[in-house]
């Protein structure tokens, strides 16, 4: 997942656990799988969606396409990550065949967000289980430099790939801007000049209500 660096994984055997304490309390259970994967992974992430499968978790929230593929054939109810940079209706409607709830990019403004909301009823748009595909969409957390968190900062600097879940998080840190023509520095004192503002949308949560959004993530849950 793209939490790797941050948190402590979990196990296989912990699907079982996490499954029951949720059905215990009547909550649901999602896992993320939304890194990109290599053909290395492939075993481990069937042997994930196995477990997931007989778990009866409630969801898988993914972007690459083998994980969509492997869902789709183990018929493993998916959401669309924010990784897969949906930005559009097409888009949406692409992954409707695969999904029931679409994460969308989270550079996109309201307008956007309400626009596609408004094509999803007009042109009817279901998802897998024949019911309009829902959108959900980033409330709270960190945000990245990069569109939809594809950066290669951390790649290039020490081999710790950003989209693998590892990220080093390069752009949180001050740095001095150089004109490398005149040798002229710019120090930008109490800013990080690569990191924008973490994402807080507590005063937009009516606007967010009536763009159509069906679901709020906050990250760091």
């Amino acid at each position: 997942n793209m939490r790797t660096r941050s948190s402590k994984s979990f196990s296989i055997e912990d699907i079982k656990d996490i499954s029951l304490l949720c059905k215990l309390h009547h909550i649901k259970a999602y896992i993320t799988l939304n890194t990109v994967m290599y053909e290395h992974d492939m075993q481990l992430l069937k042997t994930i969606l196995q477990e997931v499968k007989k778990q009866q978790i409630d969801a898988v929230i993914a972007a690459d396409f083998s994980v969509i593929e492997f869902c789709n054939q183990l018929n493993i109810p998916l959401h669309i990550s924010t990784q897969a940079n949906v930005s559009n209706i097409a888009s949406v409607q692409f992954f409707a065949r695969f999904a029931d709830v679409v994460v969308l990019a989270r550079e996109l403004t309201l307008k956007q967000v309400a626009h596609i909301k408004n094509e999803i009823v007009r042109r009817n748009i279901t998802g897998v289980s024949g019911q309009l595909i829902k959108i959900e969409l980033f409330v709270h957390g960190a945000l990245c430099m990069a569109i939809s968190g594809k950066c290669y900062l951390s790649l290039h600097a020490q081999n710790a790939s950003a989209n693998r879940g590892a990220c080093i998080q390069n752009c949180r840190r001050s740095y001095t801007v150089t004109d490398t023509e005149t040798k002229e520095e710019l120090v930008i004192e109490n800013e990080y000049i690569m990191s924008p503002k973490d994402l807080c949308t507590i005063g937009l949560v009516d606007q967010l209500i009536d763009s159509g959004v069906a679901v709020f993530k906050i990250e760091g849950r």
